[in-house]
C-alpha cells in the first residue's frame, strides 16, 4: 500500500526548499530525486536555470509534465525510472547540480544515490524525510561523504494514522 498524503506541513516544506537559493534567481541547476508529481521542482523552477527530476512512477511524471505545461514552466527535465539506477548514470555522464533535493520514501536513499550526489559535487543537499531513523542513517552516510548538517527543520508533512 502506498501511503503518501499531502498534509498541511507540505507547504512549509516547499517554502523551506524554495528559499535555499542565496544567489540571484535563475542561476541554479537543481535536481529533485524521488520527485513524485514534482511539487518541489515546480516551485524551484522559478529560481533555477535548470531542474532535473527523477521519479519511478510514470503517471506521476505525466501529471508533472501537464502541470509544468499548464503553468508555462519549460526548464524542467523529466526522467522516469528508479532513482538508484538513473542518478549514478547521470552523474557518470557529467551532471553537476548546485542543489540536490532528496525526498525519498520511508526506506530512505540507496547508498548509490548519496554517493552520486557527492560525485556530482553538489554543494547543497536538502533531505526531506518522513522517517527519523532513515534520516539519521542517511545523514551519517552523507557525513562520511564530506557533507555536514547545517540546519534541521522538523515539519509534520505526512499525517500518521493506522493506514500508514
Amino acid at each position: 500500500m502506498l501511503c503518501q498524503r499531502v498534509g498541511p506541513g507540505r507547504g512549509r516544506v516547499v517554502f523551506l526548499v524554495r528559499n535555499i537559493n542565496d544567489g540571484p534567481p535563475g542561476n541554479l541547476t537543481v535536481m529533485d530525486a524521488y520527485s513524485g508529481v514534482e511539487t518541489i521542482a515546480l516551485f524551484m523552477a522559478g529560481q533555477a536555470w535548470r531542474v532535473v527530476t527523477l521519479e519511478v512512477v510514470p503517471e506521476a511524471v505525466e501529471d508533472a509534465r501537464r502541470n509544468a505545461e499548464m503553468n508555462g514552466i519549460d526548464n524542467i527535465e523529466f526522467h522516469t525510472g528508479e532513482v538508484e539506477k538513473m542518478l549514478p548514470s547521470l552523474a557518470g555522464h557529467g551532471l553537476r547540480t548546485d542543489v540536490a533535493v532528496l525526498d525519498p520514501p520511508r526506506k530512505g536513499c540507496y547508498p548509490e544515490v548519496l554517493k552520486s550526489a557527492a560525485q556530482m559535487e553538489t554543494p547543497r543537499v536538502v533531505y526531506v524525510s518522513c522517517d527519523p531513523g532513515t534520516l539519521a542513517r542517511d545523514l551519517g552516510r552523507l557525513a562520511s561523504l564530506g557533507y555536514r548538517v547545517e540546519e534541521v527543520q522538523p515539519v509534520l508533512h505526512v499525517p500518521v494514522d493506522a493506514s500508514c
